[in-house]
């Protein structure tokens, strides 16, 4: 095969490999770009003989330019080709007119020499540290030696007053992520992007390869109190967004949530459920977040261990653009007070 990157049009292709990997990742699988384009932004999906590829998002920047969006990649068949496959990026993307590549790494052997022009970001785009479950073994096995002693206590005692855990409807999940967002004072997506997320992804739930998504809800006395959108892809279940009632708080509904979506992963042969964003283990580390400690430690309960990925990276192809970018950057976080 002739080294170079092949664009690629086949979703079976694609999607078999991709899904392929131990710990599969959802934001490199087709159905995630076809969401993407619903959003309205291109998606290009490239293979390196296919043993590295690369799904990349196109995003707008502010002064009519666009860079290319890489979460969670590369996906790596056969790592040897990497570096060879880095180095050919740029000419590849040079050609697609864009000012940089911005990469959420996998690995931390990202770095390989000669790639071109790289600069660490602080701020990644997705979380560095997530808090990831083995689902291997026997669902009464992992209750009683994964999942931590306190959180057993809430599980049994959301089960003994009656809380219900169902398939869910999108509308009670805004409805409860608007009250979520609003007590927590944090910035949610729009209600239109969870709704085209579900509506995209829910067309496919025949295969480990193909990625789809599922509402769960927790209700109480007939009162949805909790709902979470999970999604299911290779031989991973990634938690994606949840939200949950400040009424009832005392039934412990999220907990009796978390443990059915584990207990039905567990039945269907999913090996991990990854648990989303968390602290690093060390309170020193630069990217812990004050404002994680209550989620991070809800999650711990649940067994498992860290995994911190590597710093986002940009891979600059046009440095006078890539410098108008950074300075407009620093511009608007002075003008709202932020350093």
């Amino acid at each position: 095969m002739i080294d170079v990157w092949q664009k690629i049009t086949n979703k079976k292709d694609w999607n078999m490999i991709a899904s392929s990997v131990p710990h599969s990742q959802f934001l490199q699988s087709w159905e995630w770009g076809e969401f993407q384009s619903e959003c309205g932004r291109d998606v290009l999906r490239l293979s390196w003989k296919d043993q590295v590829l690369l799904q990349c998002v196109k995003m707008p920047l502010g002064f009519g330019k666009y860079y290319w969006y890489i979460p969670r990649g590369p996906v790596e068949i056969e790592p040897s080709e990497k570096r060879i496959a880095l180095q050919e990026l740029g000419r590849e993307l040079k050609t697609r007119g864009v000012v940089f590549a911005r990469i959420d790494p996998l690995k931390s052997d990202f770095w390989v020499p000669q790639v071109g022009n790289i600069q660490e970001i602080s701020n990644s785009v997705q979380p560095r540290c997530v808090r990831v479950l083995d689902i291997t073994i026997p669902e009464k096995e992992y209750f009683e030696k994964e999942v931590n002693q306190k959180t057993r206590y809430n599980i049994r005692l959301s089960e003994r007053r009656g809380v219900e855990i169902r398939s869910g409807e999108i509308n009670n999940f805004l409805n409860l992520n608007a009250q979520t967002t609003k007590r927590n004072n944090f910035v949610s997506h729009p209600n239109w992007y969870y709704i085209k997320m579900v509506k995209t992804l829910s067309k496919n739930r025949a295969k480990w390869s193909e990625c789809s998504i599922k509402i769960w809800e927790a209700t109480y006395k007939g009162v949805v109190v909790a709902s979470n959108l999970i999604i299911y892809f290779g031989d991973t279940m990634t938690y994606s967004h949840g939200a949950s009632s400040s009424k009832y708080r005392n039934v412990m509904a999220p907990y009796l949530l978390r443990w059915k979506i584990i207990k039905d992963g567990i039945s269907h042969g999913y090996k991990f459920h990854d648990l989303g964003g968390v602290n690093p283990e060390e309170e020193s580390e630069m990217y812990y977040k004050k404002s994680w400690e209550g989620i991070s430690q809800f999650k711990k309960g649940f067994g498992g261990s860290v995994r911190c990925y590597p710093s986002s990276s940009d891979l600059i192809y046009g440095n006078f653009y890539y410098s108008v970018y950074k300075m407009a950057k620093r511009a608007r976080r002075i003008r709202h007070g932020v350093l």
